[in-house]
């Protein structure tokens, strides 16, 4: 068979990275088609792999102004040539699900959530703020067109599988498609229990508006405990300009670093929404609990203390700082019932070894419903 891989963009390392990065160690021949990439994000685990761009590639200023381009995205992704592969896996969570491919093919969509822009609130507040003046007025519009083309390209793939259980809700609603669950891929063997436990709360990854990184600060603040942040983005000058003392951004950081921080930091911190979080996973296959809002994929991740036998972490309804520092002290007050074995073993069941068997025994069914048909 011949087999595509087909992902967004590159423009940094995160959790959608890390589930293509598997796919592609597990189709090692498939080649990989990209709207486009900044030439220093390109992964590593691409090298020596064919990888096809879209005209977005020599689009000018990408590096700055790529979200400007947004509305190109589904002309770009149908531009993709994958009409001569017989198996086509897109990691989708903005147009590479549109992708054209041949009818006698099979297009299995590893969706991350529908359209974050388009579909979520926030997400489309911020175009509409963020986009120069001259173009906010078309903004309605534009998003407009990308909700109807997200929807109607959704009949394009032949199966949905999502990264969590909030994300094949939100694609059940918007493309009224039945999804199945797969959880990313965590590599559990990266994290170890450690006896050394420091003073500090800890967060990791890419600084985006929907983290909301600032609410964790305002609740460290407000409890008087020291963060760590891991990681940069575009949020990540501002959020430095609202430090106080004892908050430490600490930028990008190897990954052994980054495991090391884990394995010793208080609990990890999940503020925001996430579609899935890998992060709050491999914090818990380090043994460390996780303090999280009781929304998106930490409802499938984290075992919630007062609900569970073996809590793994604290969960908060409000989104607001005053709930997430009292979850704190909730923690805190309760951190004999944190068990780190028992957390790490929770942690397990999002191993990298299980997705891996889950997508192959999906593939396969696809395969014999094709041959069935």
């Amino acid at each position: 068979m011949k087999i595509a891989l087909v992902h967004d963009w590159f423009t940094g390392f995160g959790g959608r990275e890390q589930v293509l990065k598997v796919l592609a160690d597990l189709f090692g021949q498939a080649d990989v088609h990209v709207l486009f990439y900044l030439p220093e994000q390109m992964p590593e685990f691409l090298s020596g792999r064919r990888v096809f761009t879209s005209f977005v590639q020599k689009l000018p200023a990408l590096r700055n102004n790529y979200r400007y381009y947004l509305p190109l995205m589904p002309i770009a992704a149908e531009r993709l040539n994958v009409q001569e592969y017989d198996l086509v896996i897109s990691s989708s969570h903005c147009t590479a699900k549109g992708v054209r491919k041949n009818r006698s093919a099979i297009h299995i969509c590893y969706c991350h959530t529908p359209m974050r822009d388009c579909w979520q609130k926030s997400e489309a507040e911020t175009i509409r703020n963020t986009w120069p003046i001259w173009s906010r007025i078309a903004a309605g519009g534009v998003l407009r067109y990308l909700r109807q083309w997200d929807r109607k390209t959704s009949d394009r793939v032949d199966q949905f599988v999502a990264n969590s259980s909030i994300v094949r809700e939100r694609i059940k609603q918007i493309y009224d498609r039945d999804a199945l669950v797969i959880h990313p891929p965590v590599d559990c063997s990266n994290f170890a229990i450690n006896k050394h436990i420091g003073e500090f709360y800890l967060i990791v990854g890419n600084l985006m508006a929907y983290k909301r990184i600032g609410l964790a600060m305002e609740a460290c603040r407000q409890a008087n405990r020291k963060l760590i942040v891991i990681g940069d983005g575009p949020e990540g000058r501002r959020l430095r300009a609202t430090a106080t003392k004892g908050i430490d951004f600490l930028g990008y950081q190897p990954n052994e670093v980054v495991a090391d921080y884990m394995s010793r930091c208080l609990a990890f911190l999940m503020p925001g929404e996430e579609d899935f979080g890998i992060t709050a996973v491999e914090a818990q296959a380090a043994g460390r609990p996780v303090i999280a809002l009781a929304r998106g994929g930490a409802l499938d991740s984290v075992r919630a203390l007062g609900q569970a036998e073996k809590p793994t972490g604290v969960l908060f309804d409000q989104g607001n700082p005053s709930a997430m520092a009292n979850a704190m002290a909730a923690f805190e007050h309760n951190a004999e019932k944190f068990n780190p074995e028992h957390i790490r073993q929770h942690a397990m069941d999002f191993d990298k070894s299980i997705f891996v068997q889950k997508f192959i025994d999906l593939v396969q069914l696809c395969l014999e419903r094709k041959i069935q048909d």
